[in-house]
């Protein structure tokens, strides 16, 4: 299985591209905002403990993200999946890896991240992040998007 994880500020504009690339190379696309508003119209138990957690002004629940994104995965027949915006975080990481390891053989993680993204918040987490992904794939940083076009996906 071949997972490639977008960990930066993503745009529609960045999702059209990547939606271009993931066709060509026949991969799938999880891209959480899409699902988080779909999850939260269909007013479903995470979607509607979502909502609750926006209306507080509060960060979303970890379970609830995971959750999310593990049932989108695990649905899809693809083994050729593109993840934008998750994980965000270490322990994040673990688990898709774990649920993933519990249905897949010979799975290869691809983290890419923005190379001029400066932000203090970002740094120490994504040098964590990427160290995950170098352990169990490889990360690639892009310092211009436009770059994106496709090499690395094979």
């Amino acid at each position: 299985m071949d997972v490639i994880s977008i960990n930066c500020s993503f745009s529609r504009y960045l999702y059209d591209k990547v939606e271009k690339i993931a066709s060509l190379n026949k991969y799938d696309i999880v891209f959480f905002p899409d699902l988080m508003k779909n999850e939260i119209s269909k007013e479903t138990s995470i979607g509607l403990s979502m909502n609750n957690s926006l209306g507080k002004g509060e960060l979303l629940k970890n379970e609830d993200i995971n959750s999310l994104i593990t049932n989108e995965i695990l649905a899809l027949k693809s083994r050729k999946i593109i993840i934008m915006g998750y994980p965000k975080t270490k322990t994040q990481f673990e688990l898709l890896n774990e649920i993933l390891n519990n249905k897949y053989d010979n799975i290869r993680f691809t983290g890419i991240f923005s190379a001029t993204d400066k932000r203090k918040e970002n740094i120490e987490q994504d040098k964590i992040l990427k160290e995950c992904f170098r352990e169990k794939g490889r990360y690639i940083e892009l310092s211009n998007f436009d770059d994106f076009l496709g090499d690395f996906i094979k």
